[in-house]
């Protein structure tokens, strides 16, 4: 747990108080899941440290700050900067923390969106972000009931609440990843379902 104070400090530094108090929520939802379903508390409460530490950067900095440390906006991600505070705070904890474990890595990148091939620990995260306490929203106490028994339910049911309450978003486009992961982790007649309507919507958070 080396890391946990340095992120702490850092955190304190760069996030308001509402934002702070979500980041520690979200850290202890993913230990707790972490804990219940053996996988690494460590590396939980690195990512929900992480996860957010980003989020108040505006994207022009993001994205220079990325240009920096040599690395490119991905295609799929250039339309949607409101996820690039994920892909930026993987970066930032490759490059000034040395983290690199692969889990960690995939969990603070994908925590907005989703995506096609999420090991459990991001799977854990995604869980977190939305369903931790701050957050108030009416389907996170069955998300996390679910997610206590299985994480792979919690998670599919998560991804479909937030995507229902994304698409009901009038102007918003669903962002290529969330749309692979509707496409994996739901029967193909919900994730039709949830795109019957108008097909429109960003996952974000």
């Amino acid at each position: 747990m080396h890391l946990v104070q340095p992120l702490l400090d850092r955190l304190r530094q760069v996030l308001s108080e509402a934002r702070m108090l979500h980041a520690l929520g979200v850290t202890h939802v993913s230990c707790a899941l972490a804990a219940l379903h053996g996988l690494n508390v460590e590396h939980a409460a690195i990512a929900g440290l992480l996860h957010d530490q980003s989020k108040e950067l505006a994207p022009d900095f993001i994205r220079t700050d990325l240009q920096r440390l040599s690395i490119h906006i991905p295609d799929e991600d250039l339309d949607f900067p409101s996820t690039w505070h994920g892909f930026h705070a993987a970066a930032v904890a490759q490059a000034e923390y040395g983290i690199n474990e692969p889990d960690i890595l995939q969990a603070v990148m994908l925590h907005t969106t989703g995506d096609a091939g999420m090991g459990p620990l991001a799977q854990a995260l995604f869980i977190a972000d939305f369903a931790e306490p701050c957050r108030r929203r009416g389907m996170a106490p069955a998300v996390l009931q679910t997610a206590r028994r299985s994480l792979e339910e919690g998670f599919a049911l998560a991804l479909q609440a937030k995507a229902r309450h994304m698409l009901g978003r009038k102007g918003f486009r669903l962002h290529p990843k969330a749309l692979r992961a509707l496409k994996t982790y739901l029967p193909r007649d919900q994730w039709q379902s949830l795109l019957a309507g108008d097909g429109t919507g960003s996952a974000r958070s």
